[in-house]
């Protein structure tokens, strides 16, 4: 019977889980497991299992996803007009829209 939240023992464990995963990568555990799932596996797991799933994991998501978008889509035509106002000269120019871009949307929070 659960009666506590995983999550809050999940969180509680974190040390624990941390200890043993460095002990599966020092000792070659983590490779092997990995290893052992092939090309075929997974395209056959995400024919069978992952893509059927997709649209029902959307529509569970759905208020996350429209919060989500309706954070990011404002933060990201603020940054369009940033990128905008760098001039188009020479590569350099190129090379900081991109950059100012890739900085802009790391620094993105979801609040």
């Amino acid at each position: 019977r659960v009666t506590e939240a995983p999550s809050k023992k999940a969180i509680a464990a974190k040390e624990r889980m941390k200890a043993r995963l460095i002990e599966a990568l020092d000792k070659g555990k983590w490779e092997r497991g990995l290893g052992k799932y092939t090309l075929e596996q997974w395209k056959a797991d995400m024919k069978e299992k992952g893509i059927p799933n997709i649209s029902r994991g959307i529509e569970r998501a759905r208020d996350k996803l429209i919060d989500f978008y309706g954070q990011l889509f404002p933060y990201q035509d603020a940054l369009k007009k940033k990128i905008e106002e760098i001039e188009k000269v020479d590569i350099e120019d190129s090379i900081r829209r991109v950059e100012t871009w890739i900085r802009g949307m790391h620094a993105f929070e979801k609040k």
